[in-house]
């Protein structure tokens, strides 16, 4: 006993043998997990591949019942309409020749049309008689073999229309069977005159409903109607399942669509459907027992299997005792060649994992070199969106991307394309990133020499550069910007501007470097294209700025186009242009004038020449167009359109829809409809929607609204209003509709307009 205890003790302090036992413990645990959990997953895989195909089944099923009754329904509806209906149950002499055989003929050609259909009745209340097809009329109903339904159709109540199940009696040519009626009620002046029975031909109503095999397993069904009774069963005598058992398990399920039926020590998967239009219940079962012994069978396989991993291990043990030590002495010596003292010689497979390990180590290496400059670009978007908080997380990323850089200040360059709506539709889409790559690699290949630099897209028209300077008394990086943009433009065909910010002491002020770098950017407004402007240049000029011209010359000018004069429009807007100049005001600001005119403009646009609207031309006014190119595109615009409203000022209509739009402005803030503003025109009010329309383009209201939302626009910028009263004064009673109406308008609510038009009109902070 001793000596076993030993040979215990031996083979426990050898690693290898230790390695192998709790590897081969630990992987039969596993394999014996596995081969359980793999029967109740199959188990629960098996019942969710087998509803979806039964549930859709009985979907198909009910949706071609559903369908069949629907147009039994219509018509039923079309026969109580029919005039020759009307006039069997209102006619005095009910049985003469004419009614009865117009009626006759009438069902008979519906018949012919609804193969699903076995006969049609109809009855009439007050005289007890009968009329149907192909049965012929009768006075009496002892003379008419199918006159049980008349009571049953009778229980609808207030009811327009009913679906039944009922067996059919004695003397009829299908006596004894299931027979599925559509009841409805006839009407004569708001009184029930008469009764409609629509008998379904039941092989035909459901041939869809025949109990097919899925996955060749037996599959019956069943329909109930409302009151719990069986209204059609196909395939039950499959698994011997009676209609008691089913409508339990209906009613244990509650509002599940599918569940599990124990019967006769057998599992069946049971999958139910309510039909909206019948309330029939369509279910269908399927027997589990056949795929679950299978099932079953793997999970007895897997656990031999774990009790010959049990054996393995113990096998490799004993090997392990006696073969397998000569590749660890050869391990050794190869590692005591690269002095690698101290390796433990109980390795099996040393030689092995060390060649993997220095293989994969040479892969990660190159790796890390690749995808370095793109985790520190990664970094800088990061730092720059302010989603790096933590200064521990600073610290560890800033070491990792970021080696060979010092602690020493950071400069943001923001590289913007000139003319960027121009530039998108003069290089095809697929070449924009080409282009882009290329400007990126210029740029760095400039700064390589005296700057570490990493470079990333912003989106659009944007760039950003970070940058750190080599030697410490380097200048700024004005000059390799000015290059750049020259060699892009020589060898690109194409022009940039770049804003550059101040020094910052590390990467957590890079949020406020980019504030100062977009800030410096947006004076291209004034320097034009081509421009490379540093922030400290931004605060010289922002210290003498001026105001910016007066809200009343946009007024002016638009009044002066609308009245098509165009040379007093042109100076307008030229006095605004040199104003705007003059003033070298933050260029957020002036920018926000510029469109804040251009979109007064679009609203007076529409005109009516030659039977077209003409509308202002779309111009790119953005930040990446100077002042002075904007100038000269806003001038040609305001020359064409008030030549255009020149052109149709003399029309009677025209004037009649300025007459209207007047109105409208001036009642803004009131109550006003279409009623109110044709008459404020003296014309009707078809006339006033058809002359507007022709005129603009648009209907009285969409044009009413689209002043009420630039009106509310210009309050939420000019007045510190609350939003409830500035919807009160542009004519909304509620604030809610004036909401949604003006984020339909704008894409935005209004709390939203005001701060971000407020935000791009305050000029940079410090």
């Amino acid at each position: 006993m001793s000596r076993f205890q030993e040979w215990l003790k031996g083979n426990w302090r050898n690693t290898q043998t230790r390695l192998v036992l709790i590897m081969t413990l630990s992987v039969s645990l596993i394999i014996f997990t596995v081969g359980l959990a793999s029967y109740y997953t199959s188990k629960s895989v098996l019942q969710s591949e087998l509803s979806e195909p039964q549930h859709l089944k009985l979907r198909i099923g009910m949706s071609y019942i559903d369908k069949q009754v629907d147009e039994a329904n219509r018509l039923a509806v079309k026969v109580s309409l029919h005039p020759a209906v009307r006039e069997f149950l209102t006619t005095t002499d009910q049985g003469a020749y004419g009614p009865t055989t117009q009626l006759y003929g009438v069902l008979d050609a519906l018949f012919l049309n609804s193969p699903y259909l076995d006969s049609i009745h109809i009855y009439d209340k007050e005289r007890q008689s009968f009329i149907g097809y192909p049965d012929g009329y009768s006075s009496r109903p002892e003379t008419f073999p199918d006159n049980s339904w008349v009571k049953e159709a009778e229980a609808m109540g207030d009811r327009p229309m009913m679906i039944a199940s009922r067996k059919l009696p004695e003397g009829t040519s299908h006596s004894g069977r299931d027979q599925v009626t559509l009841y409805r009620t006839i009407k004569i002046a708001g009184q029930s005159e008469g009764l409609i029975a629509v008998n379904f031909n039941p092989n035909a109503l459901f041939s869809q409903m025949t109990g097919s095999e899925v996955s060749s397993l037996k599959s019956p069904q069943f329909i109930f109607d409302s009151a719990g009774k069986l209204v059609f069963a196909a395939g039950a005598e499959d698994l011997g399942v009676d209609t008691g058992t089913v409508l339990g398990a209906l009613q244990d399920l509650g509002g599940d669509h599918f569940g599990e039926l124990a019967y006769k020590e057998g599992r069946l998967l049971l999958s139910h459907t309510r039909s909206e239009l019948t309330q029939w219940e369509f279910v269908s079962l399927v027997s589990q027992d056949e795929l679950l012994a299978k099932t079953e069978k793997i999970r007895d396989v897997v656990l031999l299997v774990a009790a010959g991993a049990l054996l393995l291990g113990a096998w490799t043990i004993v090997h392990i005792n006696s073969v397998a030590f000569q590749p660890v002495r050869r391990m050794r010596s190869m590692l005591h060649a690269y002095k690698k003292e101290g390796v433990s010689p109980d390795l099996n497979d040393l030689e092995q994992v060390t060649g993997r390990l220095l293989s994969d180590h040479d892969k990660l290496s190159q790796l890390i070199r690749q995808t370095m400059p793109e985790a520190a670009s990664k970094f800088v978007k990061e730092a720059l969106a302010g989603q790096i908080r933590s200064s521990k997380e600073w610290t560890h990323k800033w070491a990792c991307y970021f080696r060979d850089w010092e602690e020493g200040p950071l400069t943001l360059a923001v590289l913007s394309i000139d003319r960027y709506g121009e530039w998108g539709r003069r290089y095809p889409d697929h070449d924009h990133l080409l282009l882009k790559y290329a400007l990126a690699n210029i740029t760095e290949e400039l700064f390589a020499a005296k700057w570490r630099t990493v470079c990333l897209d912003l989106g659009q028209d944007r760039m950003a550069l970070l940058l750190q300077p080599r030697e410490p008394a380097a200048e700024g990086p004005e000059q390799e910007l000015r290059e750049a943009e020259e060699t892009i433009r020589r060898l690109l065909s194409f022009s940039i501007s770049a804003g550059i910010s101040r020094p910052s002491p590390d990467a957590g002020s890079l949020q406020r470097a980019m504030q100062e770098a977009e800030t410096a950017l947006s004076y291209r407004l004034y320097l034009g294209c081509g421009s490379v402007i540093t922030y400290d240049e931004t605060l010289q000029r922002g210290a003498g700025a001026g105001s910016l011209p007066s809200e009343s010359l946009i007024g002016g000018l638009a009044d002066a186009v609308e009245a098509g004069a165009a040379d007093h429009a042109l100076c307008l807007w030229e006095r605004v242009r040199r104003e705007l100049e003059a003033s070298q005001s933050a260029p957020a600001a002036a920018l926000s004038y510029v469109i804040a005119l251009k979109r007064r403009l679009n609203g007076i646009s529409r005109v009516k020449e030659h039977g077209g609207a003409v509308e202002a031309r779309e111009a790119s006014y953005g930040e990446t167009m100077p002042l002075s190119e904007i100038g000269e595109a806003m001038a040609v615009e305001i020359r064409e359109l008030a030549e255009s409203f020149a052109r149709t000022a003399r029309s009677k209509e025209y004037l009649q829809v300025q007459g209207m739009i007047e109105y409208m402005r001036q009642h803004l803030g009131d109550n006003v409809g279409v009623q109110d503003i044709a008459a404020a025109a003296g014309i009707s009010i078809s006339l006033a929607s058809q002359l507007f329309k022709q005129e603009t383009g648009e209907t009285i209201h969409d044009y009413l609204t689209a002043l009420r939302v630039e009106r509310a626009g210009e309050l939420l910028l000019q007045t510190p209003s609350k939003i409830a009263d500035i919807a009160s004064m542009v004519g909304y009673q509620h604030e809610n509709s004036f909401i949604r109406v003006f984020r339909k308008y704008k894409d935005i609510t209004p709390g939203k307009y005001r701060e971000l038009m407020k935000a791009k009109a305050a000029p940079a902070a410090e």
